[in-house]
């Protein structure tokens, strides 16, 4: 185990957390979900592919603040007793995104009852994030 300090995207102290090899397998699989949700949330379209292209990467600080963001989350849910085990981790990357920029779908909307409410309220200490396409045609987070 690793102690880590997690910190909000404005860099301030969010949280100190245990990170224990069971939250990074967890982090790793919402974070490819996250940015995948996200593409598609900003262009419309069907698949992250046909949007924008297939040529653009992904910048570094993209990776690095999706990363913080979904440690911070599971962090932040596993201090207060809410678990997401019997949960998909792609499908949880996919609801955070939707969730904290409130785009009317994600864990409220899932049939998970006090589990998804509490799951919303957790998404809600999140500032909303946007992606866009830099000059050097990599994607960025704001």
């Amino acid at each position: 185990m690793t102690v880590v300090t997690l910190l909000a995207p404005s860099h301030t102290a969010l949280m100190f957390a245990v990170y224990t090899r069971r939250m990074r397998y967890y982090t790793l699989k919402m974070i490819d979900a996250f940015i995948a949700s996200a593409l598609t949330c900003i262009t419309f379209a069907e698949t992250p592919d046909e949007s924008i292209g297939k040529n653009l990467r992904y910048s570094r600080d993209l990776r690095r603040k999706v990363e913080l963001d979904a440690a911070a989350f599971l962090a932040f849910c596993e201090a207060r007793n809410i678990f997401l085990n019997d949960y998909e981790m792609d499908q949880a990357g996919i609801d955070f995104i939707f969730t904290r920029n409130g785009h009317g779908c994600g864990f409220w909307d899932r049939g998970l009852e006090e589990l998804g409410e509490r799951l919303t309220k957790a998404c809600k200490r999140f500032k909303e994030c946007n992606l866009y396409v830099g000059d050097d045609k990599k994607i960025y987070i704001m």
